[in-house]
């Protein structure tokens, strides 16, 4: 029986295995800018899915609340100083700021240089500690979150600006203490241990 040379029957005869079938289902796009960033060597999965989350502007923060017709105050719960929105949240907000500039290397203060992945504030900075950046953005980023959501939803004390940078830190320690590359490049530069606390 001939069935032709159409297309579908060519696909049918080719198809060797489920990454086949996979690739020829799902439609090809542009790999985002930001995509190194959130899906970094040294990723954790809740942090790196919340950041993915964050850097599409998709979290439920007070502006989308009014967006989408719910009552609430609009005003940043950390800062108390402006509107809450992604960029501000995780970006202008003093709060984060502050967390974000605990790190080392400089971290970006724009929101548009995170939207196109230009997380890292020092461009001649090695692979290396751009993953770890990467890491401890998207850990600050979790803990803001978190910290934001414990000050609306719960009457616990809040939590300080060093509250968080030493949990992102320790974050940040505790997934490269497992990590070979990390470990063989500590051997060779045992300042960068500097980064850690």
């Amino acid at each position: 029986m001939f069935l032709g040379n159409s297309p579908d029957n060519i696909l049918l005869y080719e198809i060797n295995c489920l990454s086949t079938i996979w690739s020829s289902m799902r439609p090809t796009g542009v790999t985002p800018p930001w995509f190194n960033f959130v899906w970094s060597k040294f990723r954790i999965p809740k942090f790196a899915f919340t950041a993915w989350l964050i850097i599409q502007e998709k979290l439920l923060t007070r502006d989308r609340m009014v967006f989408f017709h719910m009552r609430t105050c609009t005003r940043c719960v950390l800062c108390n100083v402006a509107d809450e929105t992604h960029a501000h949240l995780f970006c202008d907000c003093t709060f984060a700021r502050n967390v974000l500039s605990a790190w080392l290397i400089p971290i970006s203060t724009a929101w548009a240089d995170f939207q196109v992945g230009r997380i890292v504030g020092n461009p001649s900075a090695d692979s290396l500690k751009k993953e770890m950046t990467y890491l401890y953005v998207s850990a600050a980023w979790y803990a803001i979150w978190s910290e934001r959501n414990r000050r609306i939803h719960t009457s616990d004390n809040p939590h300080t600006v060093g509250n968080l940078v030493l949990g992102a830190k320790r974050a940040v320690r505790e997934k490269l203490a497992t990590n070979v590359t990390f470990k063989n490049r500590l051997r060779r530069d045992p300042l960068l241990v500097s980064f850690l606390y």
